[in-house]
């Protein structure tokens, strides 16, 4: 096995104890519901997913409290062996403030002053 395929399985096995030990303690009682989800084929066995997750309040290990948030969950998804493996992942938390000023939003043209 070549040492970008260990490096890969060792970062794999990681992630998936991370989550498991995220979800049996902090997020153990965290409401975490889809709110939509969008995924799109872009090759033949490639595709990709955009999530949106409402999740609720939470405290982590250090102690301090965070409040319920949207986060977008984007991966890349890849066909193998007949399963759909994530293949990269990666989430962000939705930021209130600036959510009002997103261009792909219908509420933009709402947001801020009116130009002219």
């Amino acid at each position: 096995m070549d040492q970008h395929r260990r490096h890969a399985l060792a970062g794999k096995d990681c992630g998936r104890r991370c989550h498991d030990a995220y979800h049996r303690t902090f997020f153990r009682a965290t409401g975490i519901e889809i709110a939509d989800a969008q995924v799109a084929e872009i090759a033949p066995g490639a595709a990709t997913a955009v999530i949106l997750l409402t999740v609720g309040p939470f405290t982590p290990p250090d102690g301090v409290p965070r409040p319920g948030s949207d986060n977008r969950l984007s991966l890349v998804l890849t066909k193998r062996s007949g399963r759909w493996r994530i293949t990269h992942g990666h989430n962000t938390v939705v930021d209130k403030g600036a959510q009002c000023f997103d261009p792909g939003a219908d509420r933009v043209a709402d947001a801020g002053p009116k130009p002219g």
